[in-house]
């Protein structure tokens, strides 16, 4: 009886901590605020991605280009939340073109108990 009180107690710890876990947090990207930036589609060759908020560059921290050696993703991620005037300027070996996003939503800005979170959104620019 004894063994049976104990692995009865040790599934609710596992079920409950789990609960805890998968409950927890913004959405199915994690707590990782910021705007994340879609090529939408991969370009052959060399890019750059540049994200304008208000005519201001801003900094990617990673992969805002690619020399065209090898594959790279076509995501950008800011951490930051720009909201209104909002540009991507995408520069290929096919020329640049820039996508206007006007008003940008963020979803999933909630606090709970395991995170402070502010948002996320995905944009998708179009490559020339």
């Amino acid at each position: 009886m004894k063994s049976l009180f104990s692995s009865l107690r040790r599934t609710v710890a596992i079920a409950v901590l789990s609960v805890g876990i998968t409950g927890c947090g913004c959405d199915a990207w994690g707590c990782v605020d910021g705007l994340r930036l879609r090529l939408d589609a991969v370009p052959t060759g060399a890019w750059t991605v540049e994200l304008l908020v208000n005519g201001v560059l801003q900094s990617a921290p990673g992969n805002a280009s690619c020399d065209g050696s090898r594959q790279c993703s076509p995501v950008v991620r800011y951490n930051i939340l720009p909201r209104d005037n909002v540009a991507a300027r995408i520069t290929t070996s096919a020329g640049v073109r820039t996508t206007n996003f006007p008003r940008i939503t963020y979803i999933g800005a909630k606090t709970d108990d395991c995170h402070d979170c502010k948002g996320q959104a995905e944009v998708t620019a179009n490559i020339p």
